[in-house]
């Protein structure tokens, strides 16, 4: 039975990586900016990450996405630009629309920033709890195991949206997404 979260507050980082990803939202306008994670365990496939950095792109709006692997590749290999449309980071990084994060990033600290206005996240329960203890709304796209513990706290009546489907069957493309802010 769940009481209530017990998350420890944002703390500073002498991190460089860090630090940089902190002044990128203190550039950004107050709760502008969608944060997409998927957590530290979990990935999309390679042509749901086409689909999303196009719809990411598309948008115009500013986004902060931690980058895994896609699906099946080793997390140790590291992030290959490949794995992304062709000149989309250049593209985004020159509008200042996007910032990409290879491998981690301070979750709670992005979600605690005024200018994080949405969380694309995996449904994980850290994930969830850190966004609603911060007040950031979530657009859900289930991702494994974990994802499951979590369908009671969706039909209870959390206001979130919630991408249905598993691996196999939450293909993404242009056209299926939500507008889910200021549009």
């Amino acid at each position: 039975m769940a009481i209530g979260p017990i998350l420890a507050p944002p703390t500073s980082s002498d991190s460089q990586d860090d630090a940089s990803i902190i002044q990128w939202l203190d550039a950004c306008p107050p709760r502008s900016v969608l944060y997409v994670s998927f957590g530290s365990q979990n990935s999309i496939s390679a042509d749901q990450m086409t689909e999303l950095a196009l719809g990411l792109e598309a948008s115009g709006r500013p986004f902060l996405w931690v980058l895994r692997p896609p699906v099946g590749l080793d997390a140790t290999d590291g992030f290959k630009p490949e794995w992304l449309p062709a000149g989309f980071e250049v593209r985004t990084t020159l509008r200042n629309r996007g910032l990409l994060v290879r491998g981690w990033a301070p979750q709670v600290r992005i979600l605690a920033h005024p200018s994080t206005g949405a969380f694309l996240s995996h449904c994980g329960w850290n994930s969830i709890l850190e966004s609603l203890c911060h007040g950031v709304p979530l657009i859900g796209w289930p991702l494994g195991a974990g994802s499951s513990s979590t369908r009671c706290w969706w039909r209870s009546g959390a206001s979130a949206w919630r991408w249905r489907g598993n691996m196999e069957s939450s293909a993404v493309s242009r056209g299926r997404w939500p507008r889910p802010w200021g549009r």
